[in-house]
């Protein structure tokens, strides 16, 4: 999703006595929906989601400079880059945890080789891309990935 997403991170939950059940969630005095406390968790902070975060800006797209295809024998290699720009819009300054991701082959015959992350923090097993980023008010920051996709001609890779 393009959107950014506010979530509440609560310390030491469990010194608040809280109950198991529905929880309606305000925002800056506004209702914005309903969530589930779940009283049973372990973990020693509670996350809850306060919905979409309409002042920060997520902006995704193909750097169309550096999109290529090419054939290699019997191989097709398309080589992607992704630029995604965060513009903070708020009067104050904001940390964003920024998720993307890189396919991911579960054939040999479909290879595929990471180019540049833009020192994101990668897990190759699943392709997932996370990147720490603080913005002041007003602020507009970009990270680039690129990767190369490798697969015979016979086959068809949609949504590259």
């Amino acid at each position: 999703d393009k959107d950014a997403f506010l979530m509440a991170k609560i310390a030491n939950w469990s010194n608040l006595n809280l109950l198991s059940g529905k929880a309606n969630i305000y925002y800056d005095g506004t209702f914005i929906g309903s969530s589930f406390i779940d009283a049973a968790i372990t973990k020693d902070t509670m996350e809850l989601s306060l919905g979409r975060d309409f002042a920060v800006v997520v902006d995704r797209k193909k750097i169309k400079d550096y999109c290529k295809e090419s054939t290699i024998g019997s191989s097709i290699k398309k080589t992607l880059g992704l630029q995604v720009n965060i513009r903070n819009t708020k009067n104050i300054p904001i940390t964003i945890l920024l998720q993307d991701q890189i396919p991911i082959s579960k054939t040999k015959e479909i290879e595929i080789t990471t180019v540049e992350t833009s020192n994101a923090k990668y897990q190759e097993s699943t392709g997932k891309l996370e990147w720490k980023i603080t913005l002041l008010p007003g602020e507009t920051k970009t990270v680039e990935f690129k990767y190369q996709v490798k697969y015979p001609k016979s086959k068809t890779i949609r949504n590259l």
